[in-house]
């Protein structure tokens, strides 16, 4: 194997060119050796790397997760907010609801009072009006007229309401 090295060239270990660098040749191959040796560093060195690269990668993966779960966290605290701010107004229209509720049971109360009254002057009333026809009654059966006779006579029985409609009148 032809290697060009320096001025001259290799070949399987002889050396054809400048004798005085035959010296260097010897030197050259312990710096090979060390070239060589610091390769061998260099790969490892990157293997080394690689091997930080992906574990680098994968905790850029993992800072993706957390900085999506972390936009997540952040979405969801402005839903629970605005659920919040929802929910203080339906509480605040409940409140509302509830004191028109309460007018509207006032109202009720006061309508029913009024009703109460109206129900008791209509029992006054029918009471006023039974005792009128029983005293017009006992008035009639004072006078020796039944009812029933006159009923059959229509003409009697009209000529008979007029007499008692004259009374009430006088």
């Amino acid at each position: 194997m032809w290697h060009v090295w320096g001025k001259g060239v290799v070949h399987t270990g002889f050396w054809w060119g400048d004798p005085k660098e035959v010296d260097h040749l010897q030197d050259l191959s312990v710096h090979g050796k060390i070239i060589l040796k610091c390769g061998e560093i260099i790969l490892k060195c990157g293997e080394i790397i690689l091997k930080c690269g992906k574990i680098i990668l994968k905790c850029g993966k993992i800072i993706l997760k957390c900085e999506k779960n972390i936009k997540m966290w952040e979405d969801n605290i402005k839903m629970w907010k605005n659920n919040i701010k929802m929910w203080g107004d339906n509480i605040k229209m409940w409140g509302h609801n509830i004191k028109m509720w309460e007018d509207n049971i006032k109202t009720w109360g006061d309508n029913i009072k009024m009703w109460e009254d109206n129900i008791k002057m209509w029992e006054d009333n029918i009471k006023m009006w039974e005792d009128n026809i029983k005293m017009d009654r006992q008035e009639i059966e004072r006078g020796g007229i039944d009812c029933i006779d006159t009923a059959e006579d229509r003409d009697r029985c009209r000529t008979f309401v007029n007499a008692v409609m004259n009374l009430w009148v006088q």
